[in-house]
């Protein structure tokens, strides 16, 4: 009786495990010729569509810049002499204006993200340091302060990056103390409603990067412990707040991910050489499950300013330097192997 029960528990167990496994795998089929396709990646330029080029103007020399366009508008923090500011263009390249002030009291900040559009014209403003959130509009091409709002429920998030999807806000903390969270996901009134992907300790170094599909985000999280890199770890969250899989990558150099707009493939550029803008860099091609595709080394099409600047799907921004007259070319490209979309979309 008890070799039966044994057996049993066993078959059980086994299932279980198998049943899980099937889960954390996503049904990906790559024709003779999409892997083809694939293989013969020699550089950045063979998957990269030039989508747009825009002459921002009244672009501040010797500034760092953190990019995101949506709609109408191109956004983005500029750090100069210490301070991060937060600026806006239009998609003509036109200079909004600064939006807000550096400092502590309505509209101002002392250490902002990147904007993230709730609307057409309006977004909002994340500052890490005082947990504020300030909302803008833009009325007839002037940027005016709507309201800001104290969050001190996300005053211990060390919130990295935000962004707005099918009406939620998603802020991501890329680092923070033990219990904290990842993920944080407000609602159309910014009222915080989920936490996702508890923290069970502090690793000393965490680099996390965010790309987002259709159905789904996904974060790459790097981390070290005794200053030794361990191996990757990708989350896949659904827009519900939900962690759908973990997602395990073979290298452990990875900087960042970027999803194909197929959604069946990743794009990671490695750690080697990526703060040296005159060597080759070496980049990876996963597919979604993290087994790993192809592997090629070249240069960033552009020579960009602090390298390259990414959104949030599968565009990839690049910004020449601003020349004496404060003009600087943005170009925005799309990773686009050429693969069918997944499932078929």
């Amino acid at each position: 009786m008890r070799v039966k029960t044994s057996v049993v528990v066993l078959l059980v167990v086994i299932l279980f495990t198998a049943c899980s496994q099937k889960i954390e795998e996503v049904d990906i089929t790559l024709t003779k010729e999409e892997r083809a396709k694939i293989e013969s990646v020699d550089s950045l330029e063979d998957i990269l569509q030039l989508q747009e080029t825009i002459t921002l103007k009244h672009v501040a020399e010797g500034a760092r810049f953190s990019l995101v366009p949506y709609g109408d508008y191109i956004a983005a923090t500029r750090l100069k002499n210490g301070d991060f500011t937060v600026h806006l263009w239009n998609r003509k390249g036109d200079y909004l204006g600064q939006v807000g002030e550096v400092g502590k009291g309505p509209g101002e900040y002392m250490a902002p993200l990147e904007p993230a559009f709730i609307g057409k014209d309006s977004f909002v403003v994340f500052d890490r340091a005082l947990a504020t959130m300030s909302l803008y509009k833009v009325e007839n091409g002037k940027i005016v302060f709507i309201d800001q709002e104290n969050r001190n429920e996300l005053f211990d998030a060390y919130v990295d990056t935000m962004f707005a999807r099918n009406g939620k806000l998603y802020m991501i903390s890329y680092s923070g103390p033990e219990g904290s969270y990842r993920v944080y996901t407000l609602n159309n009134e910014l009222k915080l409603i989920k936490k996702s992907l508890r923290r069970k300790y502090v690793p000393q170094i965490a680099f996390l990067t965010t790309t987002l599909g259709n159905k789904s985000f996904y974060i790459c999280e790097d981390y070290a412990e005794n200053w030794e890199m361990y191996r990757p770890v990708v989350y896949e969250i659904g827009f519900s707040g939900k962690v759908l899989r973990t997602i395990t990558i073979p290298h452990k150099d990875l900087s960042n991910i970027h999803l194909d707009k197929s959604q069946k493939v990743f794009l990671s550029m490695s750690t080697k050489n990526s703060f040296e803008q005159k060597s080759p860099k070496t980049y990876y091609l996963y597919d979604v499950n993290g087994k790993p595709l192809h592997e090629f080394t070249g240069f960033e099409p552009v020579e960009s300013v602090g390298g390259s600047l990414q959104s949030h799907d599968s565009t990839l921004l690049f910004m020449e330097k601003p020349n004496r007259a404060g003009e600087a070319k943005l170009y925005i490209y799309e990773l686009n192997i050429g693969l069918e979309p997944l499932g078929g979309r």
